[in-house]
């Protein structure tokens, strides 16, 4: 079923008491909506989400449809 196979990755932002802003790197599954893993980073920068899509990668022992928005 493609369903098992797909999965979201997404950033959402929490500002803290002491006006710093961190970004919430997460990728969840569609299926049940679970967080499957997240990462917390104050710069967002591509070497950043390289290497957690790589960790994810390497959790998986199958193929998956990770998708995104281009925002």
């Amino acid at each position: 079923m493609q369903i098992n196979s797909i999965y979201g990755m997404d950033f959402f932002t929490v500002d803290t008491i002491f006006n710093q802003r961190c970004y919430v790197f997460f990728i969840i599954s569609h299926k049940t909506r679970e967080i499957i893993q997240f990462a917390i980073t104050q710069n967002p920068v591509r070497e950043f989400v390289r290497q957690q899509i790589i960790e994810f990668e390497h959790e998986m022992n199958r193929l998956v449809y990770l998708i995104h928005d281009n925002s």
